[in-house]
């Protein structure tokens, strides 16, 4: 998934929606920041300088790229062009769940990539940060961004009353209960938007 040695996650992820992102987000790409630094750490302990080196380099230029790059300002999102059907065509010999990679993420009649964050704002852009705080990791992603996007999941995602709220996958809450949304789209929302975010 780091190919390139960038210290980011490209290509096919898969996750806890069922399906896979295409494309660097930090979701994912924070946990494998963290799972960086701890192995950076690790191999210290154990002796292994040598790797323990090259594992904070990739910690540190992934930090880098994420924060300049998949933070707008107000919080994370997932960096994609949902028109670029090439995405999805060097997975065209494997298979998913539903069929094949382009017949479960195509969209014939949008002329999109189904099931991405793109430029919403997920209630996970951060979650490998409370990962990271817990472990005594320290900072995986700039701090102050890190709290701006908190307050953005809670000027976004929180709702008063789900009411008007229609989700035809999981239901946790429902009627006038209150709660978080997957993902909300305060800009431009795809097509067929991420699973459970509707």
């Amino acid at each position: 998934w780091d190919r390139n040695k960038d210290g980011v996650l490209e290509g096919r992820q898969h996750h806890t929606l069922d399906m896979e992102l295409f494309g660097p987000n930090s979701w994912l790409t924070g946990f494998y920041l963290a799972a960086l630094k701890a192995g950076s750490e690790m191999a210290e302990h154990f002796g292994e300088a040598d790797r323990a080196k090259e594992y904070r380099a990739l910690f540190e230029k992934g930090k880098k790229w994420v924060d300049e790059n998949l933070f707008n300002g107000e919080y994370y999102h997932q960096r994609i062009d949902l028109k670029d059907k090439k995405i999805l065509e060097e997975y065209r010999e494997g298979d998913s769940m539903v069929g094949s990679t382009l017949q479960a993420y195509w969209s014939g009649e949008h002329h999109e990539i189904k099931y991405q964050v793109a430029e919403g704002c997920g209630i996970d852009q951060v979650l490998a940060q409370w990962h990271a705080n817990i472990s005594g990791l320290g900072e995986i992603y700039n701090k102050n961004q890190t709290q701006k996007a908190l307050r953005s999941i809670s000027k976004y995602n929180f709702k008063k009353s789900m009411q008007d709220f229609f989700n035809p996958c999981r239901v946790f809450c429902l009627n006038t209960e209150a709660g978080l949304i997957i993902c909300e789209y305060p800009k431009d929302k795809p097509a067929v938007p991420v699973p459970y975010a509707e």
